[in-house]
């Protein structure tokens, strides 16, 4: 689809399975993104999301805005179903730098998770 996913043409729980790759860091309405993401999927759907945060200043998507975009998925999602520990904990993402340019200012983040029937 070629549209605006802040508001996606789907009606509320169209969708089994929703995913999101390495979309986030090239939209402006990040929130408004995923929550039409999460709007779209079924209860019970899966739900796989992937963006890079940044670990250093100018970076589309910072710690802090990563912190808040989990935080949303988290409150819409509830609990998540298969996310690493150190991606609960952003701030251990300094450890998990690319070990080149011109990735070393950059972590992956992925979260995949049920919504809630």
């Amino acid at each position: 689809m070629i549209g605006d996913g802040s508001r996606l043409p789907y009606a509320d729980g169209s969708f089994d399975v929703v995913y999101s790759v390495s979309v986030l860091e090239h939209v402006p309405t990040r929130s408004a993104v995923l929550r039409e993401l999460v709007r779209v999927l079924r209860p019970g759907g899966l739900f796989v999301l992937t963006f890079d945060v940044g670990l250093e200043p100018g970076i589309p998507i910072s710690v802090s805005e990563a912190r808040a975009l989990l935080a949303g998925v988290e409150a819409a999602l509830g609990t998540w179903a298969a996310v690493d520990a150190a991606m609960r904990d952003l701030s251990s993402l300094a450890r998990l730098r690319w070990p080149r340019p011109p990735f070393h200012d950059l972590a992956f983040c992925c979260v995949a998770a049920a919504r809630p029937e």
